[in-house]
């Protein structure tokens, strides 16, 4: 028997621009979890896949403090949705 070692959930480019405007500005996940009112545990998530991107009142703000152009974080926003359409599993009818 095997196990396999690939992630499930594999980073988006939404978290990854998150991700490494903040790690460049030397911001801790807490601390910019605590600057938009997220828990970090979520922020981390949406960083590495697991979870979800924002809804779009809360990129605003994510923008503004990681001094991210709102149209590349809205693209970055738009690329994950596309991929996650694209490799979603299409529901069988019963």
């Amino acid at each position: 028997m095997s196990l396999s070692l690939r992630d499930p959930y594999p980073r988006t480019p939404y978290g990854l621009l998150i991700r490494d405007r903040r790690v460049a500005q030397g911001k801790s996940i807490r601390q910019l979890a605590l600057l938009l009112g997220v828990s970090d545990v979520r922020l981390g998530e949406v960083e590495r896949g697991r979870r979800r991107a924002f809804d779009e009142a809360l990129d605003a703000d994510i923008a503004r403090f990681l001094r991210i152009e709102p149209r590349e974080l809205a693209a970055a926003r738009e690329r994950t949705l596309l991929i996650a359409s694209r490799d979603a599993v299409p529901e069988v009818a019963p």
